[in-house]
């Protein structure tokens, strides 16, 4: 068991360090902080995938944002979404660079059907999601206007979460790089801050951690 644990450490570090991000310290302490049983449930993670992809739809297909609403009032989804969401689909956010802010929602609805074992691929950087990851997520998921979510949304099982707590350890490590640094480097260590930061808030709300969402 603690030659496991040293092997964990061993492979975060690395790919930290693949990262060039070397000032960082894991502590095998941090494998020991998560109670499997406080995980956000599969379903709201499934409805939170819905959700995600719909606000990246409607922030680069500003148009269809009125039978988006709809469709997710029609599916019982409206009063799953935060403030800002529903203020985004009642058409109240007209900003190009908050539009711009949300459509980084497809990195949160990529990571969390990563979660979900939907999709197999993780993230093999700290940049957007591959244009064949996006393939693959979009083939995965239902489309939006889909009309039954419900086996999509109630037939869904975590991956290991011992996995997915590993990642929610390795974006923790990512963003306080990234904000110690103040985003001054994060070209020369290949951080894009809107991917990076989108995992890791996600990652946190599954592993429900105070700083999630």
């Amino acid at each position: 068991m603690k030659e496991q644990l040293i092997e964990k450490v061993k492979s975060l570090t690395q790919r930290l360090k693949n990262q060039n991000i070397t000032d960082q310290e894991i502590s095998s302490d941090s494998y020991h902080k998560y109670d499997s049983t406080s995980f956000v449930s599969p379903e709201e993670i499934a409805q939170r995938i819905i959700i995600e992809y719909a606000v990246f739809y409607g922030a680069i297909n500003n148009d269809k944002i009125d039978k988006i609403k709809n469709w997710l009032i029609a599916c019982n989804l409206w009063s799953k979404l935060y403030d800002l969401e529903k203020i985004f689909f009642e058409g109240k956010i007209t900003s190009p660079e908050e539009i711009k802010n949300l459509a980084w929602r497809i990195e949160k609805a990529y990571i969390l059907a990563w979660t979900l074992d939907i999709v197999k691929d993780r993230p093999q950087t700290i940049d957007q999601i591959s244009d064949k990851q996006f393939d693959n997520f979009i083939l995965n998921v239902p489309k939006i206007g889909t009309k039954d979510l419900s086996r999509f949304i109630c037939g869904q099982q975590l991956r290991s979460m011992n996995e997915i707590y590993e990642e929610y350890l390795f974006y923790t490590e990512v963003t306080t790089t990234q904000s110690s640094r103040l985003f001054i480097e994060t070209k020369k260590i290949g951080l894009t801050p809107g991917a990076s930061f989108a995992r890791y808030s996600t990652l946190a709300w599954v592993c429900k951690s105070k700083t999630g969402n």
